[in-house]
């Protein structure tokens, strides 16, 4: 079974123990912080894919980290990934659920990819700009990349708008090829 369809089965059970116990709200920041401390370490998502590592170290591991911080729902919800022999898929589980998430409230999750690092006020004008265009609620995800050399651009589900330096000297590199070779013929 491929990761997303495991991912999001796991993720939909996740999403029903919350509307059963009517915590939403909890189990949605647990997420939040579960799917963060995943993606910020390399190393616990490395120790939780390998197969060196038994079961219950794993289990003890993710409860270490997490057991003060997150509710019970959402370690017992760990614990059976663990048992399931699935921790090799928590962090594209939390990430779908998310996902799921997101969805059913109407926000809709952006990355806004720039050259340098954006003030406040910026990140700011960006999202109500966003908001506005979309007219729904907007998660951010702000990420650097000096290769931009200016500008930015910002990926919303599966499209791409480009305000990029390197995009616009791509555009007039190519616009010069094509006037070279009209001109030429």
């Amino acid at each position: 079974m491929g990761s997303f369809r495991i991912a999001d089965r796991y993720a939909k059970s996740l999403m029903k123990l919350a509307d059963e116990k009517k915590s939403l709200a909890v189990i949605s920041d647990d997420a939040d912080l579960i799917y963060n401390t995943l993606k910020s370490s390399r190393d616990l998502r490395v120790a939780l894919k390998s197969p060196v590592v038994n079961q219950i170290t794993k289990a003890n591991i993710l409860s270490e980290i997490f057991k003060d911080k997150v509710s019970t729902d959402s370690l017992n919800f760990m614990r059976f990934i663990v048992d399931k022999n699935r921790e090799e898929f928590l962090f594209d589980i939390f990430a779908r659920f998310t996902e799921l998430r997101d969805a059913r409230m109407g926000i809709l999750r952006a990355k806004v990819t720039s050259a340098v690092e954006l003030s406040e006020s910026i990140k700011m004008e960006i999202k109500t700009r966003i908001e506005n265009f979309t007219k729904k609620a907007v998660n951010l995800d702000f990420d650097v990349d000096k290769n931009l050399i200016g500008g930015f651009w910002i990926k919303i589900n599966d499209t791409i708008y480009d305000a990029s330096i390197i995009h616009r000297l791509s555009l007039l590199r190519k616009a010069f090829l094509e006037q070279i070779i009209v001109t030429n013929n």
